[in-house]
């Protein structure tokens, strides 16, 4: 039995920081896996038959025919980037389904025109091969309950992390920033309100620091409109684009903050309790699926994060006092009197 994965789409984010792990449990036995010549792995491949496909319409049809010559009965197919086989039909395949995107009609007007026509055509492919697929896999049960709602077919749940990211000594003294987002640039990750909440901080007088992780050159639009903000503002924000150190961005914050309104996992949810990091996250389900959070908020509410932030961090909320209705005639009396 030889295991197969095709991963040729993967090679930033959550996704790389998986496959990599995989990459790593499997260097003492034969795989074969199709990865994006992008991605980068060092580990030892002296087991391992990689095979590095170009990120082009072209390169990736000519990996799936490819993958279809080199699948043998037994072998365990592994599709790990969302989608099922396109030419293969085998009879042990795994589809590893993380982008809730593709499931359902979920509006898409906030993406990019490229991104648009991507999630649309993978919605397809999705839709047209998954009957050649024997297994789904997904790691929580709202995306599990989605899929069913989706498709009518059983998934099997199976949330797991990193073996890459051992947990790093945490020293308190050398805390670099109190808060910190691991997250790309897409819109559901909810970057503009979180600036907003920082914001309302500031106008209260209260500036956490905050660390982000946007890829500045994938994300330039973004990136430069909250550059924009923060330094209106002299938010104390300092953005991350090369994420090869995120341990380290771990290690020196004192809490992560997690704003996504729209995860199939929230994989960083997990590396911070790895971290022994208290997490300030949306009230959605799957946070809830992976850990309880310290605090929780409204992701579609600047200040309801800005409040959140606040709880954390010990500062009271103070609110109008609630008076009668002859207060109330008073205050509109001494109104106009003045």
């Amino acid at each position: 039995m030889t295991i197969v994965i095709q991963a040729a789409n993967i090679h930033q984010g959550g996704g790389r920081t998986l496959l990599c792990s995989l990459l790593d449990c499997l260097s003492t036995e034969a795989a074969t896996v199709f990865v994006d010549e992008r991605l980068e792995y060092d580990g030892d491949c002296a087991f391992l038959k990689i095979v590095r496909v170009k990120p082009s319409l072209f390169a990736r049809f000519r990996a799936e025919v490819a993958l279809k010559r080199i699948l043998q009965s037994g072998d365990i197919l592994v599709c790990f980037g969302n989608l099922p086989p396109l030419v293969a039909r085998h009879q042990q395949t795994v589809l590893f389904l993380q982008n809730r995107f593709l499931i359902g009609n979920r509006d898409l007007s906030r993406f990019a025109l490229k991104a648009r026509l991507r999630i649309t055509l993978e919605r397809l492919w999705l839709r047209f091969r998954l009957p050649f697929v024997s297994d789904v896999v997904v790691q929580t049960k709202t995306m599990a309950d989605e899929f069913y709602r989706y498709t009518g077919r059983q998934a099997t749940i199976c949330p797991f992390i990193s073996t890459l990211m051992a947990p790093l000594q945490r020293n308190r003294e050398v805390r670099l920033y109190d808060f910190l987002y691991v997250a790309s640039g897409e819109p559901h990750k909810n970057h503009e309100n979180l600036i907003e909440a920082w914001k309302i901080l500031a106008s209260d007088s209260i500036r956490p620091s905050l660390a982000l992780t946007i890829d500045e050159g994938k994300d330039a639009a973004l990136w430069n409109r909250l550059a924009d903000v923060i330094r209106e503002w002299d938010l104390n924000i300092v953005n991350h684009s090369d994420q090869s150190n995120v341990e380290k961005l771990y290690q020196s914050s004192g809490a992560l903050i997690y704003p996504s309104t729209f995860e199939s996992l929230g994989l960083p949810l997990l590396e911070a309790r790895e971290f022994n990091l208290p997490v300030i996250a949306a009230e959605l389900d799957f946070v809830r699926d992976s850990i309880d959070p310290e605090q929780t908020f409204d992701p579609a509410s600047p200040r309801s994060i800005a409040r959140a932030v606040k709880r954390f961090l010990g500062y009271g909320d103070p609110r109008p006092a609630i008076v009668s209705s002859q207060e109330f005639l008073k205050t509109v009396r001494d109104l106009h009197s003045r």
